[in-house]
């Protein structure tokens, strides 16, 4: 029996990519970078990628969609009911940001929400092309997958995407750490992993360190590969690649 059709996407203002996943076995996929950066660029180069491919006829099962905005934060149920969501997202980010483009999701396995930065456009295209598509962060995915495939034992997440990346840490079944990052090298991923590690002292755990590059082609794995064993507080972390781990926790989070 054939698995379930599911259209998957990863997005953020510099990229796309689309895979067409049967089961769990990716099927097609595509990725472009966006060459206009303007709300009616977005949408038109999107357009014309749908145009040039079966992707809106085929038969689909379930659809969705990952978001990344650097600007994220997690804030408890208890106090996310008790806020107004634009005064809590500026105290993070600033004043500057449309309210319109402020929203969250909840993720009732560890009673938080994710609270993020999304552009009216992204659902005003896809909704009305994709009516069924469940759009979240990628942060909002990695969390719920993470507890989906466990996270009792020492697990890190280190994904990047363009010039930022996302930083997640589980334990015990609690999440212990989720912030993100500007990066230009290998250097600044090295400092910022290494920094969490020492601070939530789990330099002598035994656990993995997982990367996911779900946008870039750029092979920092291989990179950081080269210089994992030099660093003495990494000693104890197994260092793993899954380049399709944001699409596998997508599948679980539908």
């Amino acid at each position: 029996m054939m698995g379930k059709k599911q259209l998957v996407v990863h997005l953020d203002r510099s990229a796309v990519k689309f895979q067409r996943v049967i089961g769990e076995d990716v099927e097609l996929d595509f990725h472009f970078e966006f060459t206009d950066k303007t709300d009616f660029g977005y949408k038109d180069q999107l357009d014309a990628f749908l145009t040039k491919t079966d992707f809106r006829t085929m038969e689909w099962d379930e659809y969705s969609l990952s978001w990344f905005s650097e600007k994220t934060t997690l804030l408890p149920f208890s106090v996310f009911a008790q806020v107004d969501t634009v005064k809590a997202f500026q105290l993070s980010f600033g004043t500057k940001i449309d309210q319109n483009e402020i929203d969250f999701n909840r993720i009732p396995e560890n009673t938080l929400v994710n609270l993020f930065e999304i552009p009216a456009w992204v659902k005003s295209f896809f909704i009305t092309r994709f009516p069924r598509m469940v759009i979240q962060h990628v942060g909002t995915h990695l969390i719920r997958g993470l507890f989906e495939t466990g996270a009792f034992s020492l697990k890190i997440l280190l994904i990047p995407i363009q010039e930022h990346f996302l930083l997640l840490g589980v334990k015990d079944n609690e999440l212990m750490f989720y912030n993100s990052f500007d990066f230009q090298s290998k250097e600044d991923l090295f400092y910022h992993t290494a920094h969490c590690v020492h601070k939530q002292n789990w330099s002598g755990l035994k656990g993995k360190l997982i990367v996911c590059e779900p946008m870039t082609e750029l092979n920092l794995f291989e990179e950081l590969k080269q210089d994992w064993s030099k660093i003495d507080l990494f000693k104890n972390l197994t260092l793993l690649h899954d380049p399709q781990l944001l699409t596998k926790f997508q599948l679980l989070c539908v």
